[in-house]
């Protein structure tokens, strides 16, 4: 690999700024099966729930008509509290007081419509796990049609296209704030405060990598173990942590440098650009970056900024990883 091989995204398994970070769609549409079928639901408020055949583009859709009780839904416990979803339905009114869409308690929103009209908007489900279509009001029926779900999560983008890489790293667990770093001012890459870490869902093969990663040390005096990244598969090789009172760097295997110098010691309260050329990853199913794997342990996780970070296959020469860390200072890494 030349020096400017290594700056092609499609030799890193990752190849992150940590800079722009955006909600992403995960997963599978979660309305499984035949979502026009009554009995894949459960009525809500006596509701009365038919099929009702063609009516949307040719398509199916699903009735909750009032019988007798305000408010008649249809319920599908496929949700989970204080997660996020996009979720996207066509939806008409027929003589209700409106149409309505929600993620427990959650109104994604609503329409008064007699005609079909795309309802579509992120929510966080919050009181109870249902997904619940409704026609408000004591009278008339809602029909809903082409019903997806889909989860989300915080993310951030991942350049490398290596060893089947996505095109995002979870930052956190996607949901919940306490687990996600803080993005700087002018969005130069992330604060992690000894509690958070971001996730890289690739299956990575065993082998030699190189890791590269421009981070800013906090001194603190407890002496602990702090991991800038863990790619292991349970308690085999593949990591990269430092003692956050001498600021020294250990590895599981390979060749570290700091700096371009020979060394293990990072800057205090300065950028330090920390490599390990040739370092053996024991097939993760998933990268961990600012904790250990387990994320288990109070003094496992990273305290301090973390602007960007790169693995690659293979061992790369000092020229090419002064050429990636030179791209990672002038936050001109990526394409």
């Amino acid at each position: 690999m030349s020096i400017y091989d290594a700056l092609d995204p499609s030799r890193a398994v990752l190849l992150c700024d940590l800079r722009d970070q955006a909600d992403v769609v995960v997963g599978a549409n979660l309305v499984t099966g035949d979502p026009y079928d009554p009995l894949t639901w459960t009525a809500e408020n006596a509701a009365t729930l038919s099929r009702q055949a063609g009516v949307y583009l040719g398509t199916d859709a699903l009735r909750t008509a009032y019988n007798g009780t305000p408010a008649p839904g249809a319920l599908r416990n496929i949700l989970t509290l204080n997660h996020r979803y996009r979720i996207s339905t066509a939806l008409r009114n027929n003589g209700a007081t409106s149409a309505e869409v929600l993620a427990g308690t959650a109104s994604v929103g609503l329409r008064t419509d007699g005609t079909f009209q795309v309802l579509s908007g992120d929510a966080t489900c919050t009181g109870n796990t249902n997904l619940r279509l409704r026609a408000n009001g004591a009278a008339g029926s809602a029909d809903f049609a082409a019903i997806s779900v889909y989860e989300l999560k915080r993310a951030t983008k991942n350049w490398g296209t290596a060893a089947g890489a996505p095109a995002y790293v979870i930052v956190g667990d996607g949901f919940t704030a306490a687990s996600m770093p803080t993005q700087l001012a002018g969005k130069r890459g992330l604060n992690f405060n000894g509690s958070q870490y971001i996730t890289a869902a690739v299956n990575l093969p065993n082998g030699a990598y190189t890791y590269i990663s421009l981070v800013r040390h906090t001194l603190n005096a407890t002496g602990t173990t702090e991991y800038l990244s863990d790619f292991r598969a349970g308690g085999g090789t593949g990591y990269v942590y430092d003692n956050d009172a001498t600021r020294v760097v250990t590895v599981s295997s390979g060749t570290v440098s700091v700096n371009g110098v020979s060394t293990t010691t990072l800057q205090n309260g300065m950028p330090s650009l920390v490599s390990v050329a040739g370092i053996t990853a024991t097939a993760p199913s998933s990268i961990i970056i600012g904790a250990i794997n387990t994320l288990v342990g109070a003094n496992t996780f990273f305290r301090g900024d973390m602007l960007a970070v790169a693995l690659y296959p293979g061992t790369l020469a000092p020229l090419q990883i002064a050429e990636v860390g030179r791209r990672m200072r002038q936050e001109a890494l990526m394409p």
